[in-house]
């Protein structure tokens, strides 16, 4: 009896146990990256003055980068492979699951309101320099002047700006991966990690002048 009792919490162990394994797995499948989980990383990294935000940059404006899913040659043992970028950050954001990464670069752009939620300093380029038809005619005129328009841009050339890709997050979210492109022909790619501080910086994966 007394060994039957044995078999039979053990094999009730195992079977929770499982089942917690099983239930976990399901959740991290199902991981949605919203809105909020974007603006709370953006937030966070708006006020680092450690890394995007440092010295020359200290109050750039902030402008979203584009993705582009390049090929990247990476070198190891004198063999050389192509891997896309979608690839590699997978492989930084420890995770095999590419189709993940793919479908966050596709969803939820950010656009001017987001980067303002999040702290950031931003101008909507594309309404400055929007026209519009004067009554029926075919005569087109600017919605703000050119003298504006110079001003706005002289003031954006002296506090200088950036673009930031928007975050691309592991399943778990405790990691994210950000890219940024400065004025001045430069950028790096990095990984945060969120500890119980917040999201800090972890590892610069590269660096590029252009």
């Amino acid at each position: 009896m007394i060994r039957f009792l044995k078999v039979f919490c053990f094999v009730l162990i195992i079977t929770v146990f499982l089942s917690c394994s099983e239930n976990t797995e399901k959740e991290i499948s199902e991981t949605k990256i919203t809105k909020d989980i974007q603006l709370e990383f953006l937030s966070a990294i708006s006020k680092d003055t450690t890394q995007i935000f440092s010295d020359f940059y200290s109050n750039a404006y902030v402008f979203e980068k584009k993705f582009t899913n390049t090929q990247l040659p990476i070198t190891k043992d004198k063999k050389t492979r192509w891997f896309s970028q979608v690839e590699l950050i997978s492989k930084y954001l420890n995770t095999k699951d590419t189709i993940f990464v793919h479908d966050q670069i596709q969803l939820n752009p950010l656009n001017m309101d987001d980067l303002v939620k999040a702290g950031f300093k931003t101008v909507d380029y594309d309404r400055l320099i929007s026209r519009s038809f004067i009554e029926d005619s075919l005569i087109e005129k600017k919605l703000v002047s050119q003298d504006s328009l110079d001003a706005i841009f002289n003031l954006i050339e002296k506090h200088n700006y950036i673009q930031i890709l928007k975050p691309i997050f592991n399943k778990t979210l405790d990691l994210a991966y950000i890219q940024v492109d400065y004025k001045e022909f430069s950028g790096k790619s990095m990984i945060y990690k969120k500890t119980n501080k917040g999201w800090i910086f972890n590892l610069e994966i590269s660096s590029w002048m252009r």
